[in-house]
């Protein structure tokens, strides 16, 4: 009997085995650019947390949530990281796009984002900026809108304000050289320019409008989510847990970011980072399409209940 049922376990040990074996992981590819607020996808990868989903991850590390977007229209991408000012804009020209997550967060504690000004300027204020040149990565993207928003909150004609593209890396130096008077970085810039010490921080913009501000998601299409339900549901376990993880381990969580991006140990410990969330909010949104379509961006309001995945 005892021979019996040690060659039963032996049976069922070796079929699960051979079941393990034939399950192959689904890869799935996922655009992100190498910065600190894709901490959730960094730590779902080394935390093997994806694996554990039984997910194969292939990274393409691209310059922006537009490229991405791109991709992602263009099927070379399964899932893309991106700012929701350009999913909403993406949504409104027609391309079928949905958060399937969230992302980073900014709010009074974790503050990424900032007005630069020269340290000599006599720049105070939002006011003095009026009729003054600011350099923004890209136009019409989230960046854009909360510096117009800043400006005119503070009673500023934002359209007396000349916005020229500077790219995030080169602003420190544009600025330095006199030909802009203003930035509007992110971090790892906004810290590496304090600690060079030619600029400082006119205001965290964002959070001086709102107190938290979600600023990207991870996005799929429609098409893609309908054949790959089930595939979506593993994605959003494993970065479930990530987001849980990189909120309660952020020392851990730095040293991790060091891998993904350009930056070293030393510099990872000195950023500052956001915090994280797993969905993004329908309120939260629907108040950012709501911006847009005031200000001309869209032609008509979207539900954005329509815009985020709902298991």
């Amino acid at each position: 009997m005892r021979r019996l049922i040690t060659l039963l376990a032996m049976a069922i040990l070796g079929i699960t085995l051979l079941t393990s074996c034939a399950r192959k992981p689904e890869k799935v590819k996922i655009g992100y650019i190498p910065i600190a607020d894709c901490a959730q996808l960094y730590v779902a990868i080394e935390k093997g947390f994806f694996e554990q989903e039984g997910l194969e991850i292939e990274l393409l590390g691209l310059a922006g949530g537009a490229k991405i977007l791109e991709a992602l229209a263009a099927r070379s991408l399964d899932i893309g990281f991106s700012n929701v000012v350009s999913l909403v804009l993406a949504r409104a020209s027609g391309l079928n796009f949905i958060a399937l997550t969230g992302g980073p967060i900014e709010d009074g504690h974790h503050k990424e984002r900032a007005i630069l000004v020269r340290k000599d300027s006599p720049i105070e204020s939002a006011k003095d900026l009026e009729g003054r040149i600011v350099a923004l990565n890209t136009r019409r993207n989230i960046i854009e809108l909360f510096v117009r928003e800043y400006l005119e909150t503070n009673n500023v004609n934002s359209d007396k304000v000349k916005f020229i593209e500077i790219p995030f890396p080169d602003m420190e130096s544009v600025l330095l050289s006199g030909d802009v008077d203003a930035v509007a970085s992110i971090e790892p810039y906004v810290t590496f320019a304090s600690l060079h010490g030619g600029s400082r921080v006119l205001d965290y913009n964002y959070v001086a409008l709102e107190p938290k501000v979600e600023i990207s998601a991870y996005v799929v299409s429609e098409g893609w989510l309908q054949k790959n339900q089930a595939v979506a549901g593993r994605f959003i376990r494993a970065f479930s847990k990530a987001t849980d993880y990189a909120i309660a381990r952020e020392s851990e969580v730095r040293t991790i970011i060091a891998k993904y991006t350009k930056l070293d140990q030393t510099q990872s410990q000195q950023i500052k980072l956001p915090t994280f969330g797993k969905k993004l909010t329908v309120s939260k949104l629907q108040k950012m399409v709501e911006k847009l379509y005031k200000r001309g961006w869209i032609e008509k309001s979207i539900d954005a209940s329509s815009i985020i995945y709902m298991e």
